[in-house]
């Protein structure tokens, strides 16, 4: 079974989850689109966590010990 993701192009937010640039939008939504084919299923708050963790707001680490 496919997974959507909102994609919203115009507001650069993906899930819900809203980009301050268009680099960072498409850094995320190209990172997000090759995981995808590998299983992973993004969810709102999962996009949100790595959006803090690439904006330097959370550790690296938190993901390792959600992971």
């Amino acid at each position: 079974m496919a997974f959507q993701i909102e994609l919203n192009e115009q507001e650069l937010s993906i899930q819900g989850v809203q980009f301050q640039t268009k680099k960072d939008y498409t850094i995320m939504k190209n990172s997000l689109g090759s995981s995808m084919y590998e299983g992973f299923e993004p969810t709102k708050d999962m996009v949100q966590l790595l959006k803090d963790i690439h904006d330097g707001k959370k550790s690296r680490m938190i993901f390792l010990l959600l992971s």
